[in-house]
């Protein structure tokens, strides 16, 4: 079966993790804090 994330690593991103990941784990508490009880609206734009 095709693995679509694995393809992005090995041919698009050329890595392994995200890259955004550390920052995440790094910054948890603050952005938990700044998004807590809040809500969020998604809007699809052609």
């Amino acid at each position: 079966m095709f693995n679509l994330d694995k393809f992005i690593s090995d041919n698009v991103t050329h890595r392994t993790h995200n890259m955004f990941a550390p920052d995440i784990e790094a910054n948890a508490e603050k952005l938990t804090q700044g998004i807590k009880d809040k809500k969020i609206c998604e809007v699809d734009v052609l």
